[in-house]
């Protein structure tokens, strides 16, 4: 596994050519939001997103269905990349910490419209660098026909489409769940995604935590550790 010092050369490649990503300004990614706090903003109502918009109140986007019920913000039509889909029971109601968290807890994301990488939890993948361990993820129909469609790479820079999402399961090595970890696309720039993640200490990011289901790790973009790993691109292929 690579050590923590080519770990944050490779990081630091990666915000310098996602340009804002290390630096994330409020009014570009958004700010950090509190259990319970709507996301403000721009609507996501479009292809892939279904129901409700991911933040803002008002009009849904195109595409969408009944408005958020987030305070602030106006809503505009849906910009989904390539490859959209999903049905709004596919991802959470917004952005925002309380639905995210919510939406993990309900399990959604096991039902028959998502799909998961592997059959049961798997060690991490040698050479990425990543924290997570021993980890199963699962990808909603939205990101599967995103990634398919040739979005989220970064020698392209096409995002991807609004609304998709994967969620990685953490586990010990006696394959007990410990944590979890989540990644939402939300409408804008390659790199405005919300990441949430509770788990042991550095199995969410290196050097931080224990992160609790009270108190996770969460934010937008480039404001936590998740989004500088990510940068916007999701590392993990679904099954073929």
């Amino acid at each position: 596994m690579l050590n923590r010092s080519v770990r944050r050369s490779i990081f630091g490649a990666q915000v310098a050519l996602l340009g804002a990503c290390g630096s994330a300004e409020p009014n570009d990614d958004g700010a950090v939001f509190s259990a319970g706090a709507s996301a403000g903003g721009a609507s996501a109502g479009g292809p892939g997103v279904g129901n409700a918009g991911l933040g803002g109140a008002g009009i849904a986007g195109s595409g969408g269905g009944a408005p958020s019920a987030g305070a602030g913000g106006s809503a505009s039509g849906g910009n989904a990349g390539t490859g959209g889909g999903s049905s709004a029971s596919a991802v959470p109601a917004d952005e925002s910490l309380a639905s995210i968290a919510s939406f993990l807890a309900s399990k959604t994301y096991q039902s028959a419209s998502w799909v998961a990488e592997t059959p049961g939890p798997r060690t991490g993948t040698e050479g990425t660098g990543t924290p997570h361990d021993r980890v199963r993820v699962y990808f909603n129909e939205t990101l599967v026909a995103s990634i398919a469609a040739g979005n989220g790479v970064l020698q392209t820079l096409v995002p991807h489409s609004t609304g998709s999402m994967a969620v990685k399961e953490l586990y010990d090595e006696t394959d007990a769940l410990v944590g979890i970890a989540a990644a939402l696309k939300l409408e804008g720039n390659f790199q405005r995604w919300a990441y949430y993640c509770h788990g042991p200490g550095e199995r969410c990011a290196w050097g931080r935590g224990p992160f609790t289901e009270a108190e996770p790790l969460y934010g937008i973009a480039g404001q936590v550790d998740c989004g500088l790993c990510h940068g916007g691109s999701v590392f993990t292929a679904p099954p073929t």
